[in-house]
């Protein structure tokens, strides 16, 4: 697989990288809360399952809150949400920028902050 090189989130990590080493991470436990956040991704309780696990939010238990995988872009806007950093993302029209701003809604709500999404 071509490595994925960005430039964001802290010191411009190589990001293919980091989302396979937080993937192995995954103890037996974060397996097993993967598996409640797919089986509410989609409806209202999503929130409520993502803010049982906040102290343990990852990159891979935000995506899989989502019924698709991820592009690479997403999976990047979702790690600087999570690194805390503030996000400005333009990409042509149809090439996903909602799912980037529901991960930072989900981020906000599962640490039970406010979140403000608009579209033109």
């Amino acid at each position: 697989a071509e490595e994925l090189k960005a430039t964001g989130g802290v010191n411009g990590e190589i990001w293919a990288e980091q989302w396979q080493a937080e993937q192995d991470a995954l103890s037996a436990e974060m397996l097993q809360a993967l598996e409640e956040i797919k089986a509410a991704s989609g409806s209202p309780s999503i929130v409520d399952v993502l803010r049982k696990h906040r102290d343990s939010l990852s990159v891979p238990l935000v995506a899989a809150a989502f019924p698709f995988g991820l592009d690479d872009y997403q999976l990047q806007c979702i790690r600087s949400l999570k690194d805390g950093c503030s996000l400005v993302l333009s990409a042509p029209t149809g090439a996903g920028k909602t799912v980037a701003g529901e991960a930072a809604v989900y981020v906000a709500l599962a640490n039970r902050k406010r979140a403000f999404y608009t579209t033109p």
